[in-house]
């Protein structure tokens, strides 16, 4: 008789089923829960296990703590605060002024601010071409404000060609950091906005130049423009060469 139909026996005669020592055979009751013999902790499989009675103190589910952001929320809050400068800048000009003036470059700011900071979490999809299209077009609004409350002729020539140098350059790499056919990394990102703001910086000295007619040389830019570009070079390189940026952390200790 082999020993599984043996223990089957004894439970029939009412007899429990044994434990023995893992380590050295001995025989061991049912109460043990070391050997006697050599100390090693007893392991029976067969044992039944006691059940705990379950404490009504504990919850029946598990509740999983929501990390979405409310959208809407963060928006009315935010539209809620830039609300308070505005109302406080628009009666304090009232009252000295007796009417709107400065003010307005206040207001202009905030509402700049509103369209870009708050107004894309009203919607429920990142459009950010769309968002970053209409940005854009309210950075030239603000810009021709200013000119036309200050009474300068100079939006045309110098306001309008820079601010929309800014937006060109947001909108390429807006479209390059949101396409869905190509995720572009972390360096090659970095890379980009260097090269980006080394031309940005290139174009405004090209505008201010044409603005005062003077020699359309780049001077002064070249000391932006070439640490930009060195250094978007470098970002290039070090996002292809994985084992030579793998030995910079290493000596960085990142």
């Amino acid at each position: 008789m082999n020993k599984r139909n043996h223990t089957k026996l004894n439970e029939r005669n009412g007899h429990k089923s044994m434990s023995y020592c893992v380590n050295c055979g001995v025989e061991l009751a049912s109460a043990e829960k070391k050997c006697p013999l050599c100390g090693v902790a007893v392991i029976n499989p067969a044992a039944s296990v006691p059940e705990l009675p379950v404490s009504k103190s504990y919850p029946t589910r598990m509740e999983m703590i929501s990390r979405k952001i409310d959208r809407k929320y963060f928006a009315s809050l935010a539209s809620i605060l830039l609300m308070i400068p505005l109302l406080i800048t628009v009666i304090v000009d009232l009252i000295t002024g007796g009417g709107l003036s400065w003010s307005l470059y206040v207001i202009g700011a905030l509402f700049l601010l509103f369209v870009c900071g708050a107004l894309p979490f009203f919607f429920p999809k990142n459009r950010f071409f769309l968002f970053m299209t209409f940005d854009g077009l309210v950075l030239m609004g603000y810009v021709f404000l200013i000119a036309f409350i200050s009474g300068g002729d100079w939006f045309l020539p110098l306001g309008l060609p820079i601010s929309g140098s800014v937006v060109l350059l947001a909108l390429g790499l807006t479209t390059l950091f949101c396409g869905k056919k190509h995720r572009v990394a972390g360096l090659s990102k970095l890379a980009a906005v260097l090269f980006a703001s080394g031309l940005l910086t290139v174009s405004i000295e090209l505008i201010l130049d044409a603005y005062l007619k003077g020699p359309i040389i780049p001077k002064w830019s070249l000391y932006a423009f070439v640490p930009c570009v060195f250094l978007g070079l470098c970002a290039a390189v070090l996002q292809h060469r994985r084992n030579f940026k793998e030995q910079i952390k290493k000596r960085l200790f990142f």
